[in-house]
């Protein structure tokens, strides 16, 4: 959609130019539409009872329902410039040892501290997973979406 919208967009500003972008449209849909069969491909290699995932806020439920995840927890669930409450971390911590989650992921743009704090409290690793924002490392949606893949085989088993 938002390719189609943008693609619409640059088309209404330039129309003598519109075979061009409408093929550029095509190529990036394509491309992404192997992207998705890629990341899809990669995280059927976690086992389904490894699926579990634990994050620093509440940026993943569609990607979650999209790919077979279970979102079990996030540490802040509404605005993540909040604090995690004690209560919040204990009651993950709970969970990350009850369901036996290998890894906690964090967000690049926040803070780590609790998320660190429940990793280290049980005994887990912290990894990264990108929402809304790029790094020197990954800097376009393709490359977030293999990382995020790769960084969940990697945490939850799998590949």
């Amino acid at each position: 959609v938002y390719v189609r919208n943008i693609a619409n967009a640059i088309v209404d500003a330039d129309p003598d130019n519109a075979a061009a972008y409408r093929e550029r449209e095509a190529a990036y849909v394509a491309e992404l539409q192997k992207l998705d069969e890629e990341v899809r491909a990669t995280i059927a290699g976690i086992p389904q009872e490894s699926r579990v995932l634990i994050v620093y806020h509440d940026a993943f439920q569609y990607f979650s329902a999209e790919y077979g995840l279970e979102l079990a927890a996030t540490v802040l669930p509404g605005n993540p410039s909040q604090q995690a409450s004690a209560a919040a971390v204990a009651e993950i911590i709970e969970i990350v040892a009850g369901r036996q989650v290998g890894a906690v992921y964090r967000e690049p743009q926040f803070a780590a501290d609790a998320i660190e704090s429940i990793a280290e409290e049980a005994g887990v690793r912290v990894l990264t997973l990108y929402s809304a924002a790029f790094t020197d490392e990954v800097d376009t949606y393709i490359k977030l979406m293999r990382a995020n893949a790769d960084a969940l085989v990697e945490g939850l088993g799998g590949g």
